[in-house]
């Protein structure tokens, strides 16, 4: 057995190296939009950021002060940012209208009550502020089997690829739609929304998965018509000025 999943992985790699030779980090079209409003006055919340391991940003020093916020402890750790703070529920530790940019990798599919979440987001960021948010969508096949499936399957599949089980979270996909979005958001946000597929990590323990897999991620990104179904979201969220 140790021999064929061998065998596959070289299999998967060749081809990995020979079809991906760059190495593409979704979070970079994230950033890319963050790095156009963020200034040296501003505040920054990293909302999930987490112990900073599978990220990696340089917003210190180029921001007023960067916070983040996560239920994990190893938040307080975070290198990335000016201070982290553990919190235990959706409530978030900060003053009404006192963060001007809010950012989220990889979070929104984890929130289990979007009401409460997105009302107090509202709360603290300020007039005029901004939202961005990495997530996947929830109608790629990746998020379809995710949410058919028990976290300790989750668990199983990272750890395959190579990532800590301590990083892998239940998934609720409650907020990953634009329909969604703008629907817990309300009115007073505007919104842009972009699309983006990208090699299919999720399928490398197989050679025949993950050409099926390139064969998709080629099509998807060749017409437009079918942006709806990337696996990759990134939601631009601007707030009305006047409440």
């Amino acid at each position: 057995m140790s021999k064929v999943m061998n065998s596959s992985y070289f299999k998967v790699k060749y081809w990995q190296d020979k079809l991906y030779q760059n190495c593409y980090d979704p979070a970079q079209e994230l950033f890319k939009k963050l790095d156009q409003v963020c200034s040296e006055d501003k505040v920054v919340l990293d909302l999930g950021a987490g112990a900073g391991a599978v990220n990696s940003y340089d917003l210190k020093g180029r921001c007023k002060k960067i916070y983040g916020v996560d239920f994990d402890p190893r938040v307080k750790n975070n290198h990335l940012l000016d201070e982290g703070i553990q919190i235990v529920d959706e409530k978030l530790p900060f003053e009404d209208n006192s963060i001007d940019i809010i950012f989220s990798i990889y979070v929104f599919e984890h929130v289990a009550n979007p009401q409460l979440a997105v009302q107090e987001l509202d709360r603290v960021l300020k007039p005029g502020g901004y939202i961005f948010a990495l997530t996947p969508n929830k109608w790629h096949y990746v998020s379809l089997v995710a949410a058919m499936t028990p976290t300790r399957f989750h668990k199983w599949v990272n750890k395959k690829r190579g990532f800590s089980g301590d990083d892998t979270f239940p998934t609720t996909y409650k907020l990953n739609t634009e329909n969604d979005i703008k629907k817990y958001f309300g009115e007073k946000y505007e919104w842009n929304f972009s699309f983006f597929e990208t090699q299919p990590n999720y399928l490398k323990f197989n050679t025949g998965a993950f050409l099926a897999g390139v064969a998709y991620e080629r099509i998807v990104n060749q017409f437009e018509s079918l942006t709806s179904l990337r696996v990759n979201m990134v939601a631009q969220g601007h707030k009305a000025n006047s409440q």
